[in-house]
């Protein structure tokens, strides 16, 4: 029989992978709260079109989204909103009469009672994990919360309930297979799950980027960094600015891009005398043109499970410095494609950085090299990927 894939969201991993099974008469049907071109498209993708659409906690959902607008606590982004939806969401789904050999695809945080009552009727588990292990995450904020106290104001991922940590390893637990995006997220389940399923990588992919002319660099040039993300401790960037709080050289310009968790920036711009520019939040179709007017992207993030940004700059032509706990470990050459440092590691930051600086006229040519080697990554492939390890999974080779 067919995939049921369950989301209440919606994001372009989600949609492309609709659009696997779609594709290949693998689908049953796609669940999710709000699948609608109202809201700008966000919650809309040409990808999933013509997918059999089951909606629930519609009104729950909407609800949310109003009240993003509000204050505090309020909120509808606030962390404890989204549990709720996604907790009800899945409860919903869990209530699915599924027919015999079907197969469930669910996401962190919306699989735990959909698993359960999968499992109590033989239906085969699929669970698509982004990130790290919530115990890998635990440990890495925990150690930096021992260097640097400060954080805690702002660690948000420190601060999850017992009981959504209780639903986020039985998610794991129950089910028969795990999808990663990385060998980092896989690690981490392998090390941390003691009832082990089996943990596959099938990395993200990248769209096509606007063609724009390679221009040359010369050795005199201002090496132009560039973040884009959100601008949250467990990116790095209290690491990025001490890195370059280091830095001799007057020869470096930050560009950050993305939003701002709130009091974080005022509290980094207190600490750390760097000069850079904040250009908020850019849309989609304008983040290709930023990729094009720098010289390196930048991702120290402490952990992450992926990192989009790494293939979409790559994509456009532009080396990357990328912490070693995100794909960079996997989709970068080092001093071919960009330059890996380990997480948690100012000083290799800042000898990045460096290395750049003396080779800034290589830099032209670790684009091109760059580009080529994303090409390998696009949701073509991705698709193709997904598709190809679940139908061996399903076939019974690894004994789903």
């Amino acid at each position: 029989m067919g995939v049921s894939i369950s989301h209440p969201f919606g994001n372009r991993n989600v949609y492309n992978a609709v659009q696997a099974f779609l594709e290949n008469g693998m689908l049953a049907d796609f669940h999710t709260t709000l699948f609608t071109r109202l809201g700008g498209g966000r919650r809309w993708h040409s990808l999933a079109e013509g997918a059999r659409i089951r909606h629930h906690s519609v009104l729950l959902e909407v609800a949310r989204l109003t009240s993003t607008a509000l204050p505090g606590v309020l909120n509808g982004r606030q962390n404890a909103w989204v549990d709720f939806v996604s907790q009800r969401f899945d409860r919903a789904v869990s209530r699915t009469h599924w027919p015999s050999g079907e197969t469930v695809y669910c996401y962190e945080d919306s699989a735990h009672d959909t698993f359960k009552a999968a499992a109590k009727i033989g239906i085969r588990r699929i669970y698509e994990l982004p990130t790290l292990h919530w115990r890998e995450k635990q440990e890495i904020i925990e150690r930096e919360l021992a260097s640097e106290p400060e954080l805690e104001e702002f660690a948000v991922a420190a601060h999850e309930t017992e009981t959504k940590l209780v639903r986020k390893s039985l998610e794991v637990e129950l089910a028969d297979l795990v999808i990663c995006p990385s060998s980092a997220a896989r690690d981490s389940v392998l090390k941390h799950c003691p009832i082990s399923p089996s943990v596959v990588v099938v990395p993200y992919g990248v769209a096509p980027p606007r063609e724009h002319k390679t221009k040359s660099r010369s050795s005199t040039d201002v090496l132009k960094i560039l973040f884009v993300g959100a601008l949250v401790p467990h990116k790095g960037i209290h690491r990025l600015f001490r890195a370059l709080s280091r830095m001799r050289s007057k020869r470096i310009h930050l560009t950050l891009a993305g939003y701002w968790l709130p009091s974080f920036r005022t509290w980094l711009d207190r600490r750390y005398a760097i000069e850079y520019d904040f250009v908020g939040k850019i849309p989609r179709d304008r983040v290709w043109d930023l990729y094009h007017q720098h010289h390196l992207l930048v991702l120290p993030s402490l952990y992450e499970g992926f990192g989009l940004v790494l293939l979409e700059a790559m994509a456009s032509g532009l080396p990357v410095v990328a912490a070693r706990r995100t794909a960079g470990a996997d989709i970068v050459e080092e001093g071919k494609t960009g330059f890996l440092v380990e997480a948690e590691d100012d000083d290799a930051l800042q000898s990045a950085f460096g290395e750049a600086l003396t080779r800034q006229a290589d830099l032209t040519e670790m684009g091109r090299c760059a580009r080529i080697a994303a090409r390998q990554y696009s949701w073509d492939n991705y698709r193709a990927r997904l598709v190809a390890t679940v139908a061996e999974q399903l076939a019974g080779r690894v004994g789903l």
